[in-house]
């Protein structure tokens, strides 16, 4: 070329004699073919039709319904088999058009992967995670869906509390060592407590057993007081401690015995005695841990005025003439 071109001056194109021939006699046919999108290989390849390392994507609103040529998807052979859609409308869910076991197309289909490592929470989209493996895996923690739920003796089972606020598991083996869990039953709002007193003055029959007529709430959060019966009926199963306590003024000075008791359910439980001191006022403590149902049961207490005449009266003031409970046990 350089006997008849010389490069330092232009071509003019409008003159072909101007072109060295060593170019106007090159003919190029450079093309990049690729002779087929994909094979159509027997139902045995199925699933390899496409160009090895390619992967043919659709990213659109809704899954595909055409192939880029415009030509509907196939879902008599296996040419179509492997596209995936990214589906923009539908927070970019992932689909692939798959095969059948005899390699025919059938429809889109959610992908499924063997193993995903999260850098970030997951987050299910407000629908349930389901079918996770079932038991614990050695060394780690107790994760969503590890739990048996038909272990053996010992073993931890989640079952359906009975009330809201409650907790369930099955009883596990007591804990043997640092680091171990047993399990126990768990009730909420196990308390309950009660005290009433007496707000006035009252006349304590000579010789024989007299209910004090407690009338005024100290404090009773549930509810639990019958000031028109002057006695407290719990609504909660277990064991109580009942005080009561009173003062009378007014009694026979010398060897007679004042007593206080509880009642429950109309009969005594439990009693203290004490005298009178030279004033003619005796003061009476008494205390006990009793069962109460719940549900029938009740006390009161009961002060007794062991003079045949003398009839005493009751203080009326709320630190001595009183009557409590409290749940003791859980």
């Amino acid at each position: 070329m350089a006997g008849n071109f010389d490069i330092t001056k232009p071509i003019d194109h409008l003159k072909i004699g101007d072109v060295p021939g060593s170019i106007r006699d090159l003919k190029s046919s450079v093309k990049i073919v690729i002779a087929k999108e994909h094979v159509t290989p027997g139902t045995s390849a199925a699933g390899g039709q496409h160009l090895m390392g390619a992967v043919r994507v659709s990213l659109q609103s809704g899954t595909p319904t055409l192939d880029p040529e415009g030509n509907s998807l196939d879902t008599t052979a296996t040419t179509d088999n492997g596209r995936l859609s990214v589906d923009t409308a539908g927070s970019n869910e992932l689909t692939v058009f798959v095969a059948t076991s005899a390699g025919v197309s059938t429809s889109w289909n959610n992908v499924r992967v063997a193993r995903v490592k999260a850098d970030e929470d997951l987050d299910a989209n407000a629908f349930s995670v389901k079918n996770l493996a079932s038991g614990t895996q050695a060394g780690e923690a107790i994760h969503v869906g590890q739990v048996d739920t038909t272990p053996s003796t010992g073993q931890l089972k989640l079952l359906t509390p009975t009330t809201d606020a409650k907790i369930a598991v099955a009883v596990l083996d007591p804990p043997t060592e640092d680091g171990h869990v047993g399990s126990k039953k768990y009730t909420d709002n196990w308390s309950q407590v009660c005290r009433i007193w007496c707000d006035a003055a009252a006349v304590m029959t000579a010789n024989a057993w007299t209910k004090i007529p407690h009338d005024t709430d100290d404090y009773d959060p549930d509810g639990i007081s019958d000031l028109t019966n002057k006695r407290i009926t719990p609504d909660k199963a277990g064991y109580y401690q009942v005080n009561a306590g009173c003062r009378v003024t007014s009694v026979q000075i010398g060897a007679v015995l004042y007593t206080l008791a509880i009642y429950k359910n109309g009969s005594a439980v439990v009693q203290a005695m004490n005298n009178p001191n030279d004033a003619g006022i005796v003061g009476a403590f008494v205390s006990d841990i009793i069962y109460l149902n719940g549900s029938t049961d009740y006390v009161e207490s009961f002060f007794n005025n062991g003079h045949a005449s003398n009839a005493g009266a009751l203080s009326g003031l709320r630190v001595n003439d009183f009557l409590s409970v409290a749940r003791v046990d859980t």
